[in-house]
């Protein structure tokens, strides 16, 4: 069995997709979707190559830094980057993901992360460290979007409305936040 290292919370932490977003919503995604994140889904393991994974020199650092935290983000930047993610349920009713980076040249590198439910009943992704972020979670186009609060003057506000990809395509560059792109 598959273990992750952020520690469980002492309520239900089981994030409901489908009562988060909603019957209509849930039932616009491909059968594949609500099979992966349906209430009892099994555990899963995805192997792919990223594109590129990218951060700009306040990135890089910022990850170099956040090593020390346990790798709540990817600490290198490459390109055609071997990776799997391993999608399975926590002690506590959440889901984690590991994330397992093959950056050429080094060795293998876990990112992992938990999205479950806050005590207030809120989505958010629980990072090492104590670390976490809120999450909304919204169906649209067929794909089931995650998106973050994006800042500290933010918190607990998701602030971006459109497709990650549409609103990344607009950014020259990334300030600060590594960026990877999906799985094929």
């Amino acid at each position: 069995m598959l273990a992750i290292s952020i520690p469980a919370v002492d309520y239900p932490a089981r994030a409901d997709i489908r009562r988060l977003i909603g019957e209509t919503q849930w039932l616009s995604l491909p059968v594949a979707v609500r099979a992966r994140f349906a209430e009892h889904a099994a555990s899963a393991e995805y192997a792919g190559t990223f594109d590129e994974v990218s951060a700009s020199f306040a990135g890089k650092l910022l990850a170099t830094c956040c090593r020390l935290l346990g790798t709540p983000v990817a600490p290198f930047t490459g390109s055609n980057v071997p990776a799997t993610v391993n999608v399975f349920a926590t002690t506590d009713g959440g889901t984690a993901w590991q994330r397992t980076y093959r950056f050429a040249g080094r060795k293998a590198c876990v990112v992992e992360s938990v999205k479950r439910l806050s005590r207030e009943g809120t989505l958010v992704e629980a990072l090492p460290a104590g670390m976490r972020m809120a999450l909304d979670v919204y169906a649209g186009d067929g794909v089931l979007h995650f998106m973050h609060a994006s800042s500290p003057r933010n918190y607990g506000k998701v602030v971006l409305d459109q497709r990650l990809s549409d609103y990344l395509y607009h950014f020259k560059s990334d300030a600060g936040i590594l960026v990877a792109r999906p799985l094929k």
